[in-house]
């Protein structure tokens, strides 16, 4: 079973990988250990690339000549991790720029490879259907979209686009059927579809769909979202499963979390290990003591977190639940929970002694946790030995802690699949060091590489400042094809960061801190809407910089400025959001460069907030606002001259100081220089 996360939610539309849904993709037992290793034969297109959630501007010109459905009606887009999602030949890349969420479908190169999805239509009758594509090929790729319930097929021509980071849409209609439909493209062509970011139906009275039990096709290798119903992890009766497992309940349909604890016995004396609570619960993470939910819902599947450290190696376990603990149907049938011996499980004998480790959610490795992982390496490998640990793709439902660990890397399987997230925010766990998903306490040289950290906490939901990641070292932190979302306060860094080729998403200062220099370079920086006010379109605020009065401060380099949906579904508006605000501190500077930037026009003509005090009052070279090079996202230079306290930096200065890594990290270590590579 294979967990891909949406990391957006949407109160209504659907974005395959943006996304909009908690959503479980499971690989069939034949094609899961493929799929982990990238096995599956394909083209050089569809191999996978090290994931960046970098989406640069889509081309508006080809979009706006394409005739696309009208906007008089509601849409229904499905994009690959979405709950309406059954299956797809191929995979998910984002090796090409310009798709819409966090990725697109690669399908294999083969007649019949398909993508195949469901919708639940409240009358029957004939539907717009717009299909996202691009093909850089110099063939055009043919496919047909079926209706099975309908008995309806319309023949699509995913025309030539002259490249692979150009976007284009073709639309047509389709049959369907009143109630469930299942709805496949397959192509029609020898070479596959073309690379998919979405499909679009409009229409009234349009929802997800029931996937079903779909079968692979022959000859196909699709990536099946949904297991058997019933499913649990460990399954009954399993060995050498890691003790700090999480535990999974699959399902027919999104089950519902009432009250109650799950727990935990100890087979052979009949001792209570663990009971979880399955609302707030009290846990230690690291040598952080915090509220957490250890229980959550991730599509049909429950997701059972044991308290850190409760289990032991060498144990075989039983699991408790009350039949009101949870609703749902298993298998058509109301669950019942589970009682005595029905879900036993054993844990392996002992643990791994390598500093390079390996952590799955529900696969054989050396830990079922990233904190499981993080916990043996500062204790068995800590200071400042090297040490990797490697996290599998899935959904990782987490708070984590590390301290005092240098030279360590992590590394995900890829962005787009292998996440972790949670609920934190500064109303649940108090403070800079309380709120952030991920606390980092001192060290040097932490790498974090391909994946994502989702701080699951709203604004809308009173959760307020919700750090996905915070930085609390002098150190070096490197940040290598990651995606970090939240709503305020994404990052808080200090020290020495670098964020490369990676996505920060977020809509209140949601960059901010008290680095020396945190260089932003080639990365995506999203503003999303703000769900305290989900029926408008403000758009916030990008950074806050409290960084020593002698430092660069913040540096973004060649990155892009955008904007995106929100949690409530709301979008920032144009002209409503601004790249900074004043933190009103005498003791600090409100430092940030802007080199090269492209920014789309949600970002107000005057660049940042004019309502508070600046510090220093007048803007150098070397500190306060800086700005060189500003476009829009079709390349149209930006006009400096009416930005609120901004020093327009000339190409000399540029070239002076911010013109690469080398020069914009030359002052660490007094003056010895840190130049970090990709």
């Amino acid at each position: 079973m294979r967990l891909h996360y949406c990391p957006t939610v949407l109160a209504a539309t659907l974005f395959m990988a943006g996304c909009n849904g908690n959503t479980i993709n499971d690989l069939p037992a034949s094609l899961s250990s493929a799929a982990q290793n990238s096995s599956i034969s394909v083209s050089s297109e569809t191999s996978s690339a090290l994931m960046s959630s970098s989406a640069m501007a889509i081309n508006s010109s080809s979009e706006q000549s394409a005739s696309s459905v009208a906007d008089s009606l509601p849409l229904f887009t499905v994009q690959e991790s979405d709950m309406a999602m059954c299956q797809y030949s191929g995979v998910v890349d984002t090796k090409h720029v310009g798709f819409s969420g966090a990725g697109f479908i690669d399908t294999l190169n083969e007649a019949g490879a398909s993508i195949v999805f469901a919708v639940n239509v409240s009358n029957a009758g004939s539907y717009g259907i717009d299909i996202r594509y691009a093909n850089g090929s110099t063939q055009a790729r043919g496919g047909n979209l079926s209706a099975e319930q309908a008995s309806s097929t319309t023949a699509f021509n995913l025309g030539i686009t002259n490249t692979w980071d150009n976007w284009q849409v073709e639309s047509g209609a389709l049959a369907l059927a009143q109630g469930n439909n299942i709805v496949r493209l397959s192509a029609t062509t020898a070479n596959g579809l073309a690379n998919i970011d979405s499909i679009t139906i409009e229409g009234q009275g349009l929802s997800t769909g029931e996937c079903g039990e779909l079968q692979v096709e022959d000859g196909g290798s699709d990536v099946v979202i949904g297991d058997a119903p019933g499913d649990v992890y460990p399954p009954a009766g399993a060995d050498n499963i890691n003790p700090d497992i999480n535990l999974r309940i699959t399902f027919d349909s999104k089950p519902a979390i009432n009250a109650g604890t799950v727990n935990i016995i100890d087979a052979n004396t009949g001792a209570q290990v663990d009971s979880i609570n399955v609302g707030q619960e009290q846990d230690t993470i690291g040598e952080r003591n915090l509220t957490a939910y250890l229980v959550s819902v991730v599509g049909n599947t429950i997701i059972i977190n044991p308290h850190n450290n409760r289990l032991a190696y060498g144990k075989t376990y039983n699991v408790e639940i009350g039949s009101g603990v949870f609703s749902g149907q298993i298998e058509g049938q109301n669950y019942a929970g589970v009682s005595g011996t029905q879900w036993q499980f054993r844990t392996k004998p002992a643990g791994p002694t390598s500093a390079n480790v390996t952590v799955d959610d529900d696969a054989p490795a050396d830990f079922g946790s990233v904190q499981g992982a993080l916990d043996y390496i500062m204790s068995k490998h800590g200071g400042n030995a090297s040490a990797q640990i490697n996290i599998k793709n899935g959904v990782y439902p987490e708070l984590l802690h590390l301290k005092n660990k240098s030279n360590l890397r992590i590394v995900g399987e890829s962005q787009a699949n292998t996440i972790v997230r949670a609920r934190n925010g500064n109303t649940i766990n108090s403070g800079s060091s309380g709120r952030p998903l991920l606390l980092i306490n001192g060290g040097d040289m932490v790498s974090l590489e391909n994946f994502s950290i989702h701080n699951t906490a709203t604004r809308g939901g009173g959760d307020g400042q919700a750090e996905a990641i915070y930085f609390n070292s002098g150190g070096r932190l490197v940040a290598k094809n990651m995606a970090f979302y939240s709503e305020q306060d994404t990052i808080l860094t200090k020290g020495y960061a670098w964020f490369y080729n990676s996505l920060i998403s977020g809509n209140v200062d949601f960059i901010w801190g008290y680095p020396n220099v945190a260089l932003f370079e080639n990365s995506e920086i999203r503003t999303v809407g703000d769900s305290s006010n989900p029926n408008g379109d403000s758009g916030g605020y990008v950074l806050q910089s409290r960084s020593p009065t002698n430092a660069l401060g913040f540096v973004f380099l060649n990155s892009r400025f955008t904007r995106g949906k929100g949690p409530a579904g709301n979008t920032p508006g144009n002209g409503k959001a601004t790249l900074g605000r004043g933190a009103n501190k005498t003791d600090s500077y409100d430092s940030a460069a802007f080199i090269n930037c492209q920014m789309d026009a949600h970002i107000r003509s005057e660049g940042f907030d004019s309502g508070r005090t600046l510090n220093p009052s007048q803007s150098t070279a070397l500190a306060g606002y800086r700005e060189y090079g500003s476009t829009t996202l079709s390349g149209s230079p930006i006009n400096l001259g009416a930005r609120y306290s901004v020093y327009a930096l000339n190409a000399g200065e540029v070239s002076q100081w911010y013109s690469s890594r080398e020069k914009i990290f030359a002052s660490y270590n007094n003056g010895q220089g840190w130049n970090p590579v990709p």
